[in-house]
């Protein structure tokens, strides 16, 4: 039985796909993974900000006896809120909210166009506050 030229470049053009199932799970797992990392990061971070104490002792940014920290998140929280708003002060909870529109960026799978324009953006923002 004769075929014709069409069925057979019908035949030749179907070639089985080199990425597999596997393949396109990995991606919305990394985006998961990601997503969970930066809302861990934030709740850390809001957390030790919002219940940031003067008195907590930080390693040489206050001297004095070492007493129990009043910070929810303890030691490694005062400590870690103590040195934020040293170095930015109340612009800090930006912070917060910069991870959390990470993290809603990554769920949804959503790139970010511009990098370097968003990270001076964020800088800006920071240093004008």
């Amino acid at each position: 039985m004769p075929t014709k030229k069409g069925d057979r470049k019908k035949k030749l053009s179907k070639k089985p796909k080199s990425t597999t199932k596997s393949q396109k799970q990995v991606e919305p797992i990394r985006n998961e993974i990601g997503g969970i990392i930066f809302v861990l990061i934030a709740i850390i971070l809001g957390v030790s900000l919002f219940s940031y104490h003067p008195g907590d002792f930080v390693t040489w940014l206050k001297t004095g006896q070492i007493g129990k920290a009043h910070n929810l998140f303890g030691t490694v929280g005062a400590h870690l809120s103590g040195y934020i708003f040293h170095v930015i002060g109340f612009s800090s909870f930006w912070l917060v909210v910069i991870f959390l529109t990470l993290a809603f960026f990554s769920f949804r799978s959503d790139t970010i166009s511009s990098p370097i324009k968003n990270i001076m953006a964020i800088l800006f923002l920071q240093m004008s506050l």
